[in-house]
């Protein structure tokens, strides 16, 4: 350490000593010797001397930190710098009399190939979707529709993208889903109205297959369908059933259709 850096330092110590002895005195000519107010001044003085040490204002030189990109902090080479690699790397193409000969057409920049890989061609198809509804049962209807022959076993609506399947007992109506164009919730009926075997409605000749009188799913049919009698010339142009979940069954019939809408338009 040189001389006067040496006399330097022991300059700013011996100053602090004396500005840390003065702060004392007066500390305690103005709070009246009390050793609590005399503390929290010195701690003051402390913490701003030290502050002074952190910022290098006292006894050192200012030094600049390292810069903070991290490729020149590794390398010490600027763009600037006629060994750095941004400033040696080619923007021109190799030309064709060279060594290495013209460039493959499809490492041109903007080249792109006939068919893009990566690039969908149409829209996904959706996995096939399945579902089969129970029928809700009350306790007096259901014991009135196995009189003809309705059970847990053999009620049900099975409905796929495909086709509409309806088995009530000995009855059975399919259609092909494109038939259905819409599907609402109904109900409360009249129980004499829906207890026992399907009912036929004398209106618009819709046909009934019910096991509750709280609620149930109507659905309807471009197209008549036969139900009640299979090889009769009855047809139908609805079908309301009394499903456990007819929210579901409404909301499966709306994306099926409008599942089909979308491959229509594509």
């Amino acid at each position: 350490m040189s001389t006067s850096r040496w006399y330097r330092r022991a300059s700013v110590r011996r100053r602090m000593r004396w500005d840390l002895a003065a702060s004392d005195e007066s500390a305690t000519r103005r709070h009246g010797g009390r050793p609590d107010a005399v503390a929290a001044v010195l701690l003051g003085f402390v913490g701003r001397v030290a502050q002074e040490y952190g910022r290098g204002r006292v006894g050192s030189r200012l030094v600049m930190s390292t810069p903070q990109q991290p490729e020149l902090a590794r390398s010490r080479r600027t763009a600037s710098d006629p060994s750095s690699a941004k400033l040696a790397a080619r923007t021109d193409l190799p030309s064709e009399d060279g060594d290495l000969g013209p460039m493959p057409e499809a490492n041109l920049p903007g080249h792109h190939p006939p068919e893009e890989q990566d690039k969908p061609s149409g829209p996904p198809k959706l996995p096939p979707r399945h579902h089969r509804f129970a029928f809700r049962r009350d306790p007096q209807l259901a014991l009135a529709s196995r009189v003809v022959g309705v059970t847990e076993d053999n009620a049900f609506v099975d409905v796929d993208d495909e086709r509409l399947l309806i088995r009530f007992g000995p009855w059975q109506l399919e259609t092909p889903m494109g038939n259905v164009i819409g599907a609402e919730r109904t109900g409360p009926y009249r129980w004499w109205k829906v207890v026992g075997p399907p009912r036929l409605s004398m209106r618009d000749f819709g046909i009934t297959f019910a096991t509750t009188t709280a609620e149930g799913v109507c659905l309807r049919f471009r197209d008549p369908v036969p139900a009640a009698l299979p090889r009769g010339p009855l047809r139908h142009k609805g079908a309301t059933v009394t499903v456990e979940d007819p929210d579901d069954l409404v909301h499966f019939v709306e994306q099926t259709r409008a599942r089909r809408d979308r491959e229509s338009r594509s």
